[in-house]
């Protein structure tokens, strides 16, 4: 049985005798004056809420893993092919579906500098560190494809474009907003050499003109800012550049689950306790801005015409890897904020992806390969104040070093009081390495130091720590940067 929905979001559906289906189907056909998608995604009611199952799309087409909680649903009745509509529209979000185009005056200045994700890191550090999860994630993935040139749609500030180029690659950065296009430039002030790798396009990413085949794509916070088939048009030009063993990589926010049925949650709990939470999650800009939010099956689908494989799992800012690692029920789908995909018309080797967010018990020789060099200055500092310092790794051995569980690697720190040598503080401040760092490459890091809350000098010795494992402060072994600091 087919289900359809017309331009006025009704549904035409008249089965010709009962069944299992129709009886499940019944108790949603009431729904459709607000939309299909009440019923398609309020599968609580229709799911074991205690299903355990893992969430990930591997394959071509609508081939879902036999694993998934979604095709329990598929199997109830056909899904229509909601990305030609628009999420945005069908969900009565306080915004209209619309064009790219129409909001294109809203990416300016004041937008990237003060509310875009990861802007404070932006005005820190202009762009050449970048700490933002949905930003070092992409690069995390990045890294399965050692790439020449890079493609880098709606770079906005242009901290994912200085990062490929810094890693030696050649970049083409497109983006139709002319504010973006500057602050772009602007991450390579004093590194004129490095912006030679890097062409800048301003045009919309569906029209702009792009030559060659490409060895990565990447889409960091974009697809939700384009109508469907506006992203039709996309990822059939991206596919067309991809290089045989080509990845195209992809980020978007909101999970529109998350949105949908786990905050109007949080709510309830929120207000149980006697605390309040707004009706209206999004921000201003995201209202104005996000006119096709994006579910994993909708997104699924619309990669699934252009690409030949594709994986799509469910994170969040402190688990990237989310339900590529682990089983999850249908809450807990539903509260990941974030969707990853990777897509390619070469067949993806899901182990590898999955290892990117694991980091196992490493030998002492890998992190000990690892040199560490101070890159800004810090002689002076005010009691319990903390301050950045910028330290350069540089792996010289054949692991990739990375933060993620279950024994991730961070940089740390002890003080040393002068001139007795004891320890003042012997657990500092951890830094991820994010992104990661891989083997036979050299990243930089900022660095949190607190200083002691007493006055004196000081001995800051910074070194690696893997987390349930060891220090790596053994100055007769291991790396250790050290620097003498004044505490007033």
């Amino acid at each position: 049985m087919t289900m359809f929905i017309s331009s006025a979001s009704r549904m035409s559906w008249p089965p010709r005798k009962p069944s299992r289906e129709s009886a499940i189907f019944s108790r949603y056909s009431r729904r459709w004056n607000c939309a299909f998608v009440h019923w398609l995604l309020d599968f609580e009611r229709v799911a074991r809420p205690d299903m355990e199952r893992s969430f990930y799309r591997s394959g071509r087409n609508d081939a879902w893993k036999e694993d998934d909680f979604w095709t329990r649903i598929v199997s109830v009745v056909r899904m229509p092919d909601l990305s030609r509509v628009g999420y945005a529209a069908m969900f009565a979000t306080g915004h209209q579906a619309k064009e790219s185009g129409d909001v294109r005056e809203h990416y300016d200045r004041h937008y990237f500098t003060a509310d875009c994700g990861g802007f404070e890191d932006f005005n820190r550090f202009g762009g050449k560190i970048t700490r933002d999860p949905r930003f070092t994630t992409l690069l995390d993935i990045s890294s399965l494809k050692h790439a020449k040139r890079v493609l880098d749609l709606g770079c906005g500030r242009g901290e994912l474009t200085y990062q490929f180029a810094k890693a030696g690659c050649e970049v083409t950065a497109v983006d139709y907003s002319e504010s973006s296009i500057e602050l772009a430039r602007s991450c390579f002030d004093g590194e004129d050499s490095l912006l030679l790798q890097v062409e800048f396009v301003l045009a919309n990413v569906c029209s702009a003109f792009i030559h060659g085949q490409y060895d990565l794509a990447v889409a960091g916070d974009l697809i939700e800012h384009l109508a469907p088939a506006e992203l039709d048009t996309l990822f059939a030009r991206v596919s067309r550049h991809l290089g045989d063993a080509g990845v195209f990589a992809v980020h978007t926010f909101p999970n529109l689950w998350f949105y949908k049925h786990d905050y109007p949650r949080r709510r309830r709990e929120a207000a149980a306790r006697g605390e309040a939470l707004p009706a209206q999650p999004r921000s201003h800009y995201e209202r104005l801005m996000h006119i096709n939010e994006q579910s994993p099956a909708v997104l699924s689908k619309q990669l699934g015409r252009a690409f030949k494989h594709l994986l799509v799992w469910l994170g969040g800012p402190s688990d990237p890897g989310g339900s590529l690692l682990q089983k999850c029920g249908v809450r807990k789908l539903c509260a990941f904020p974030d969707i990853y995909a990777v897509a390619s018309n070469s067949p993806l080797d899901v182990e590898a992806i999955r290892s990117l967010f694991q980091t196992a018990r490493l030998p002492e020789s890998a992190i000990r390969s690892v040199t560490l060099e101070a890159r800004s200055a810090l002689s002076v500092m005010r009691c319990g104040q903390t301050a950045s310092l910028e330290v350069a790794l540089n792996n010289r051995g054949d692991v990739r070093l990375s933060s993620y569980p279950p024994h991730p690697v961070q940089l740390s720190y002890h003080w040393y009081a002068k001139p007795g040598g004891e320890i003042a503080v012997n657990e500092g401040l951890r830094t991820r390495l994010s992104p990661s760092l891989d083997a036979h490459s050299s990243r930089s890091y900022a660095m949190d130091i607190q200083a002691p809350e007493a006055p004196g000098n000081y001995l800051l010795s910074c070194c690696l720590v893997q987390e349930f494992v060891r220090w790596h402060d053994d100055p007769q072994v291991d790396q250790v940067l050290n620097i003498r600091v004044m505490v007033e």
